[in-house]
């Protein structure tokens, strides 16, 4: 199962900071130029202390390091909230059947991210969707095409265009040796390693899965890595990718969410993803 390799994902579409420096650096330029003219008129006395009180702040602009600390963390808490929620969800849905949802559920096969929609303030949408037909047949398209916030990763840079599915942040691993079943719904009881030692979710936004289609990461099969590079732009082959600096989020099946940093063993992602590995995992 462990296929790792410590290449970062970057995926395109950020400007950079000479499209910003370049034209900015100019119209600076141009209104101290102005400002100073008129200051002269106006006084030679004050004129040297506002060109030196201008030059230091046209430094001070372009010389500091861009201050993306502040959005960026907005952004990752955003998507941690996203996946509490969707802890929240599966909790809620095993109150009520004593049994977490299948990965895909029914003939045809219905996602578990559609099933969780009544827990996550979407009962009318998952009215709307329709059993027994495709979740891209033309009755299932309204609701596939409606963007669900929380299955969302803010961080995410590209724009979802008319007419498409939005793809979903939060898959889950779904395979005979890992928590999530297909077809097959699962209790927390079958976890002898415990809810708190194994995966439920994991943000993968490289895999560009719509959140209505009912597919996820099968386990083996795809690699056990963070931000492996992809085929296309905003592609990651690998179990775990993100926009945030530095990692990306998962959700135990007992509600945490952690953030994993691109170092991580491999060896310790697999061991959580066994519900019954029997593997001691002391610190992640």
């Amino acid at each position: 199962w462990i296929i790792y390799a410590g290449i970062q994902f970057r995926p395109t579409g950020y400007k950079t900071l000479g499209m910003i420096f370049i034209p900015g650096f100019w119209i600076l330029c141009i209104l101290a130029s102005a400002f100073i003219s008129w200051i002269r008129k106006e006084s030679n006395e004050v004129a040297p202390l506002v060109v030196a009180v201008v030059g230091v702040s046209i430094l001070w602009v372009f010389l500091s390091p861009p201050h993306q600390g502040h959005g960026e963390a907005s952004r990752r808490s955003a998507c941690k909230n996203n996946l509490k929620m969707v802890g929240l969800a599966l909790q809620n849905y095993h109150d009520v059947y004593s049994a977490f949802p299948s990965q895909a559920s029914g003939e045809p096969p219905m996602s578990w991210r559609v099933a969780l929609l009544p827990y996550m303030d979407q009962a009318p949408l998952f009215r709307e969707y329709d059993q027994s037909a495709d979740w891209n047949a033309a009755v299932n398209q309204p609701v596939a095409k409606r963007r669900i916030d929380n299955l969302m990763c803010p961080a995410v840079p590209r724009e979802i265009q008319e007419g498409e599915y939005p793809y979903t942040a939060y898959v889950v691993p779904v395979g005979p040796n890992v928590g999530w079943q297909s077809q097959r719904a699962f209790s927390d009881k079958e976890f002898e390693d415990g809810v708190s030692n194994t995966i439920a979710v994991m943000e993968a936004c490289g895999q560009q899965i719509p959140w209505a289609e009912p597919r996820d990461l099968p386990v083996p099969g795809t690699a056990i890595g963070m931000n492996l590079p992809g085929r296309e732009p905003h592609r990651s082959e690998g179990i775990m990718s993100a926009y945030h600096r530095g990692g990306s989020h998962l959700l135990l099946f007992d509600g945490a969410v952690r953030f994993f940093h691109e170092d991580v063993d491999p060896a310790i992602v697999e061991a959580l993803l066994t519900p019954n590995g029997g593997e001691v995992v002391i610190e992640f």
